[in-house]
């Protein structure tokens, strides 16, 4: 099966061999490469042509795979050789429609929603698979448009009150929250894509992705032999052909003219005031799952936004900002106060930090997690300066 040579990297166009320096190269039927396709995919590679090698450019330090499968092979890794099963065999699938307001996605579209001050979004879901996020989107009144390649789950998420445009038609709308799960490391021009994207941008760019940062590291263990997906997953052949870490994915940003924005504790909780769960496993879920959202060391998740949407609120004195605060939930953590303090009611503005809950002043901060062991905690009554300003943008 044919497969093309990327002369450039696909991050910053630098061009030729000469600007990249090669971490692995070795055919696809060889070694620990042609071990996990065939235990993978259930496939034989020998027939594939090419090479699997992984490039480090010079320039932007994008990891990448320089030979990648044209059209056709494309077509056929993403609908022979990947697949998955209907909405109604996904058990998960069907537990977040039926709770679409406690699910992830369900928060994640209120915390944009907040973030963004605007009740009803306007979004895009770009590469939707069976459309989980703009069915939530659209069950929270939002208007909820989507992309998918595959003509049978286009086809089906149409019918569950989500708009699918084409590729062509995305120019012509104007999105609040552009969503990215999981797309951009499957793409050939992944800088093209962002670039087109972001002319269509009126708000928030949402990225996940497999965070790549042992990239060079991953590469080296499978030189000696290892290929379980887990181990390999960032780098993984055929499909994760761009591998970027934190630094490179927002070097790319930069240079789109974008910059990473980060949500307050209010937004980020804004799902509190619909009503959390009674029992006490899926309260501490709901209130860890943000913080594990933003620092999951396997995953990059990233908000953008255009500099040039900035808003000038955002350089406003900070009297007059809105300030971050510790919400009265914390009180919902516990069923007595014996083994915990809490402010009854109060609400003391703390610093945007992940460490977001104080202990004395002479130990440090503490993580949430060790909070939720039982660990007494206290919020400093004197107001802090605030981290970042009204809109979440760190400067």
């Amino acid at each position: 099966m044919p497969f093309v040579e990327r002369e450039r990297c696909p991050g910053c166009g630098a061009a030729g061999p000469s600007n990249a320096v090669t971490l692995l190269k070795t055919r696809f039927s060889d070694g620990a490469v042609g071990d996990f396709i065939r235990r993978f995919y259930n496939f034989d590679p020998s027939g594939l042509e090419g090479f699997y090698q992984a490039d480090c450019c010079l320039r932007c330090g994008l990891i990448f795979q320089r030979h990648i499968g044209d059209a056709e092979m494309m077509r056929y890794i993403y609908s022979d050789l990947v697949t998955d099963d209907p909405p109604d065999k996904i058990p998960t699938f069907q537990a977040d429609i039926r709770d679409w307001k406690g699910s992830r996605d369900g928060h994640e579209l209120m915390a944009l929603s907040s973030f963004l001050d605007k009740p009803k979004l306007k979004v895009l879901d770009y590469g939707t698979g069976w459309g989980l996020w703009p069915i939530i989107a659209s069950k929270l009144g939002h208007d909820a448009y989507a992309t998918e390649l595959a003509q049978d789950r286009s086809a089906w998420v149409s019918t569950q009150g989500v708009a699918m445009i084409s590729d062509d038609e995305i120019s012509n709308h104007r999105f609040d929250v552009i969503n990215l799960e999981q797309v951009l490391e499957h793409v050939p021009e992944p800088a093209k894509l962002l670039e087109r994207l972001t002319r269509s941008l009126g708000g928030i760019l949402k990225l996940s992705l497999p965070d790549a940062g042992r990239a060079r590291n991953i590469l080296a263990s499978m030189m000696s032999g290892e290929s379980r997906y887990e181990k390999i997953m960032p780098v993984q052949p055929l499909e994760h052909i761009n591998s970027f870490s934190r630094r490179t994915l927002l070097d790319l940003a930069s240079r789109l003219g974008l910059r990473e924005a980060k949500p307050s504790l209010r937004d980020l909780y804004s799902f509190i005031p619909g009503g959390i769960p009674s029992a006490p496993r899926r309260i501490a879920k709901e209130m860890i799952r943000p913080f594990w959202t933003w620092r999951n060391p396997s995953n990059l998740y990233v908000w953008l936004i255009r500099d040039s949407m900035i808003s000038a609120s955002s350089q406003r004195p900070l009297s007059t900002q809105r300030r971050h605060y510790a919400l009265p939930f914390l009180a919902l953590m516990t069923k007595t106060r014996k083994r915990h303090e809490w402010l009854s009611g109060s609400e003391w503005p703390i610093t945007d930090h992940p460490n977001w809950l104080a202990d004395r002043p002479d130990s440090g901060p503490i993580s949430p997690f060790k909070w939720l062991g039982g660990s007494r905690f206290w919020i400093e009554r004197t107001p802090r300066t605030l981290a970042a300003p009204t809109t979440g943008i760190q400067p």
